[in-house]
């Protein structure tokens, strides 16, 4: 017969952010958002990476052209100038690690012919462990544009992102 021979509880400390459970209630709004991207399919346009749904993908890998590797971009116009605080990637979530962002580069402006000094890093155990990255940007960083650039991928020759978001100050 089954029996329990050990149980744990474990306190998560204070001050840890967890996004999962609930919405950041300084994340930007994603209405007036516009986007554009270095390639873009119709099945899986760069409007899938704003849409608010993490079920669906930007993806580079079109059935006519094949699989369009990195380095790629998307572009996004928030609208307004916003004190950014950070940005967040959510990799693919349909339980597949193919294509997902580890290795990135972002950068900001704002008025799209200045950008700020490239940010470039990298994302651990995403095979493992596919939750939202969360990008924190340096004090005072003003933008009305965001680029970020997919640097390398995990497995095959193209680039998903399921959604990205920004956190104000």
């Amino acid at each position: 017969c089954p029996c329990l021979s050990e149980i744990s509880l474990w306190l998560e400390p204070a001050g840890v952010p967890d996004s999962l459970a609930k919405p950041d209630p300084k994340m930007l709004a994603k209405d007036d958002w516009k986007i554009t991207a270095s390639f873009e399919t119709n099945d899986h346009p760069a409007a899938h990476a704003i849409d608010g749904n993490p079920a669906t993908i930007w993806c580079t890998h079109d059935s006519a052209k094949g699989e369009q590797g990195p380095p790629q971009s998307i572009t996004i116009d928030l609208g307004t100038l916003q004190d950014l605080a950070a940005v967040t990637v959510l990799p693919r979530q349909d339980g597949t690690s193919h294509a997902m962002v580890d290795r990135y580069r972002l950068e900001w402006s704002a008025d799209g012919n200045q950008w700020s000094k490239p940010l470039e890093g990298e994302f651990s155990n995403l095979r493992a462990n596919p939750v939202e990255q969360r990008i924190a940007l340096p004090e005072g960083s003003k933008a009305k544009l965001l680029r970020f650039t997919a640097l390398r991928v995990l497995e095959k020759d193209n680039v998903t992102v399921a959604e990205i978001g920004v956190v104000i100050r």
